[in-house]
């Protein structure tokens, strides 16, 4: 994502008080990690979906790797 959303990302997760907790891994290359609460992992898909939709850009990494 980019750096400028991050803040953005860590406020709406906070929002959603224990649904995930979001780290900076990278924040030159704009990589955060989530750790997202058991059980809540649709209602953090639903989130990205909403985000992405709204034009911000979120990529998983996690997919990245599986892919490969």
């Amino acid at each position: 994502m980019e750096r400028r959303d991050i803040f953005f990302i860590q406020t709406i997760f906070e929002s959603y008080e224990g649904i995930a907790s979001v780290s900076t891994v990278n924040p030159r290359e704009g990589i955060v990690r989530l750790a997202v609460s058991p059980g809540r992992e649709k209602d953090v898909e639903m989130i990205f979906h909403d985000l992405r939709e709204n034009g911000l850009f979120v990529e998983d990494l996690n997919e990245q790797k599986s892919d490969q």
